[in-house]
């Protein structure tokens, strides 16, 4: 990346770059869908609400306000299917990706171990 007055490099988003959100209606994923809606990314968020809940992007889009929830789009979406992937990426092209999307309680895993294993590492 280039220096100089503005940008990403010193903390400033780049005005409608695209991001893609993977999990973003997650705990981690919410605050940095946020973030970047304030910092002037454009971004989508994909996820199955596997482990959340799609009142989470509701909460977003109240707290960030009408002017930055019109750069947030959201396509139901699991990571595990080549269809809704495709669809993902047939939307729009994206100038960056942010991978949240997996599972990864404890105690889940634990009760869970092969399902668990089969979202956060697909086989090939």
């Amino acid at each position: 990346m280039a220096s100089g007055g503005g940008g990403a490099e010193n903390g400033e988003g780049r005005k409608g770059e695209s991001v893609l959100v993977t999990g973003g209606a997650g705990y981690i994923g919410t605050h940095t869908v946020l973030r970047l809606l304030e910092k002037g990314y454009v971004v989508t968020v994909v996820d199955n609400f596997h482990n959340s809940v799609p009142e989470a992007l509701d909460r977003v889009r109240l707290i960030a306000g009408p002017a930055l929830s019109s750069r947030l789009d959201f396509i139901p979406g699991d990571l595990k299917s080549k269809d809704d992937m495709e669809k993902v990426f047939a939307a729009k092209s994206y100038d960056a990706v942010i991978h949240f999307a997996g599972l990864k309680a404890v105690g889940e895993s634990v009760a869970h171990p092969t399902c668990t294993t089969r979202t956060t590492w697909p086989a090939p």
